[in-house]
């Protein structure tokens, strides 16, 4: 495994069929503007960048500004998000 492909989708629209972005490690960070949702699928890929099965979509995460991200199990006030294969979480 040379690393993840992440597939974004926003405010509630289709995951694209190419990785929004790829990160080499086991996190990434996504900047939200307030009132925008997101779901996230993963797929592992080597380093010939062949692709494993996605991931199911994560909850919907809803960014709420000021005041902090609700859905999934993200739950603090952040300026984005954190993504780590075993969920989402706060930066």
């Amino acid at each position: 495994m040379a690393g993840y492909a992440v597939y974004v989708a926003w405010n509630g629209g289709r995951f694209p069929s190419t990785p929004s972005f790829t990160v080499a490690g086991t996190k990434a960070s996504l900047k939200l503007k307030a009132g925008n949702s997101v779901q996230i699928r993963v797929a592992a890929y080597d380093a010939a960048m062949n692709y494993g099965a996605r991931s199911s979509a994560s909850a919907t995460i809803r960014y709420a500004g000021t005041t902090g991200v609700t859905g999934g199990d993200a739950a603090a006030a952040a300026p984005g998000l954190l993504w780590r294969p075993s969920g989402v979480g706060r930066i």
